[in-house]
């Protein structure tokens, strides 16, 4: 049963929280949050307060979130009742463990080395965000599942000096996205130049939202959308066939507008050699199914119209999509990324 410290200030480069090394014999020498083990019929807060001072030479002088205790005395016992700011459980892993986390502030000096702790430092939120996406492994097991939480709930959004923001998406949430600015049409059609930069301007506008998955059409138009992005964050590019556009028409059509609006209006309309648009919707949505990491943000690249029958939007709202397009889709209406 563990107490851990999330200790936190603001300064001049924004909020920041204290992060240390882990110095015991036998251990790697990951970053950590501050904390550990209670002893028998300690107090949790009296645990926490004692291995902060430990290990950073700080004193706890106030908590971030409302701990609403209570304490009950009957004959039989002693009970102590508190809100922590989480909680977590491992479900399998190095040990069987359980433990609070608690958002404070501190006072005090820090210590070079404390108890099996070392090299402390304040880290801006932006930073921590980086490192954790960067390389997750600097971070011990435990912080990395305590900094996606924090990233994801407490932080997400979090205002920097210059009164910027960065949020991490819901756990579960898609960003579905329309390609960049293609040569042409057929699926061996690649970027133009405007594409490739918009391509990496999206991977710029993505890259802090908390991504852990990128799933694309094959087609090169999508793929080479996607590509930056997973460069960027480490992460494998996935492909899907059920991701590439609607083919209306079997052959081209001079009026293939009017043909598009018809079949917005009756999705069971298929023209010969085409596909209706209640079964693009079909296989789109099935293949979003597939792709939705429920414990990350997934990103998916695809094409105009199968976006816009995924998304439930009309003719005159896929006339108005860009190039590339973001769209966020978890519960209730999808909602356009204003990036």
């Amino acid at each position: 049963m563990n107490a851990r410290a999330v200790i936190e200030r603001d300064s001049s480069h924004g909020r920041e929280v204290l992060l240390q090394r882990r110095v015991k014999p036998g251990q790697p020498r990951r970053l950590e949050f501050p904390g550990g083990q209670l002893d028998p019929f300690e107090g949790i807060t009296d645990a926490l307060a004692r291995e902060v001072r430990e290990e950073t030479g700080l004193t706890v002088s106030g908590y971030l979130t409302d701990l609403h205790g209570t304490v009950t005395v009957t004959p039989a016992a002693e009970v102590e009742c508190l809100t922590p700011s989480f909680v977590y459980q491992t479900r399998r892993g190095p040990v069987d463990s359980v433990g609070f986390f608690f958002r404070v502030q501190a006072s005090g000096d820090l210590t070079e080395q404390g108890d099996g702790a070392a090299g402390h430092e304040w880290v801006a939120l932006g930073e921590v965000r980086r490192r954790f996406q960067d390389a997750p492994d600097t971070f011990d097991w435990l912080t990395q599942a305590a900094l996606r939480h924090l990233l994801t709930h407490d932080w997400a959004g979090h205002a920097g000096p210059d009164g910027s923001r960065e949020e991490v998406l819901e756990p579960g949430t898609l960003l579905l996205v329309r390609h960049a600015r293609a040569t042409g049409q057929e699926p061996g059609a690649p970027l133009t130049p405007d594409g490739e930069a918009a391509a990496q301007a999206l991977a710029s506008s993505l890259a802090g939202l908390g991504v852990t998955r990128i799933v694309s059409s094959p087609w090169v138009r999508a793929a080479a959308t996607a590509r930056p992005l997973a460069e960027r964050l480490g992460l494998p590019l996935r492909t899907d066939e059920r991701l590439t556009e609607r083919v209306l028409s079997g052959v081209p059509r001079a009026d293939w507008r009017e043909r598009l609006r018809d079949s917005f209006a009756d999705d069971s309309l298929c023209l010969p050699g085409g596909e209706s648009g209640a079964a693009a919707r079909a296989r789109v949505q099935a293949a979003l199914a597939d792709a939705r990491d429920p414990a990350g943000v997934t990103v998916v690249v695809t094409h105009g119209n199968l976006l816009a029958l995924a998304l439930g939007l009309g003719f005159g709202e896929w006339a108005a999509l860009h190039n590339p397009d973001v769209w966020t889709l978890h519960t209730g209406t999808p909602q356009r990324w204003p990036a």
